[in-house]
Parts: C-alpha cells; structure tokens; sequence
C-alpha cells in the first residue's frame, strides 16, 4: 500500500508543495481568516514555470518568479508579524555571494573538526541586510556570533548574545 504522503509527491522530478494558503488583508489572522486553503497539501513540479501557473491560478497576473538562495535574505513573514513583499525587496547578488563564501568557510572549520554532518545556522538580520548571524551547535549549547557581510568580514566576527535558541 502506498501512503497518502507518497501518493501526493508520486510523478513530480522535483515536487513543490504548499499546504497553507491566504489571502492578505491586515486585519490579524489572515491564516485562519482568510484562508484560501489550508492542510490540504497542493503539489506541483518545482519549476519557475509552474510556481508562476500555480500563483497565477488564484488570479493574479505576475509575468515573472525569482528564485533567491537562502543567503540572499528575503523573508516572506516578519520576526514581530506582518510579511516582507517580494516586489520591494531589492536583490544583491555580490552581498549574497560573499555570505555564501562565509557559510562555506564555516561548513568546512567544523568538518575540520572532524563533524561528519556540520551543524551550523547562518541567516541574514531582518532589520540590516549587511548583518549575518552564525549559530553553531554544540552538544548541549549553542553559540552565536555576529558577522558584518563585508570584503573583509573574517575581521568582524564577535560572539554575541542572540537571546534565543539557548544562545
């Protein structure tokens, strides 16, 4: 017998899924408000093409979708609430590619110290797109340190207090 998950992901190269969707009216509680649908899983293959159909299939009109790494920094929610728009956040390649040198740096010091699988988190600061934040793993704490996205970031780094996850 195959399971209800498999079933859903059968026939995609690259399944794309999105199991919660909502309209946007800044009235609080969108999720459960004004919920398009929600824990009924829609899957699709995961192409620009296919994310703009899928998009456009609720009536919108985009002629284009970009797909940003992870380092890039955009963010659909806000830390305090409310989302960050695509259409105004504005990309820039060369600060995402130095953050991609830094997170590579970082994966390959804790292979070095000898981590099969290294165990470390680099995001960008919601609020300063110039700030990255590194939490790194340790057995039974955390620590977290502050990297100024810069050309000579290496000089920048500091081990600062994040306030959450343990750290």
């Amino acid at each position: 017998m195959v399971s209800k998950t498999k079933k859903l992901y059968q026939g995609f190269k690259n399944v794309g899924f999105i199991d919660s969707c909502h309209y946007i009216t800044d009235e609080g509680n969108d999720e459960n408000k004004n919920s398009i649908f929600h824990r009924n899983t829609k899957t699709f293959e995961y192409t620009k093409s296919e994310i703009l159909r899928f998009v456009n299939s609720f009536g919108c009109s985009f002629d284009e979708v970009v797909i940003l790494p992870d380092l890039a920094g955009y963010r659909v929610f806000k830390d305090h609430g409310g989302y960050n728009f695509g259409d105004t956040f504005q990309h820039n390649q060369e600060r995402t590619e130095r953050a991609e040198v830094i997170r590579k740096h970082f994966y390959a010091l804790e292979k070095s110290e000898g981590k099969q699988y290294p165990n470390l988190s680099l995001w960008v600061d919601q609020d300063n797109p110039e700030l990255l934040h590194l939490l790194r793993h340790f057995n039974g704490y955390n620590k977290h340190w502050s990297i100024q996205n810069i050309e000579n970031w290496i000089d920048t780094v500091t081990e600062t207090t994040l306030g959450k996850y343990a750290c």
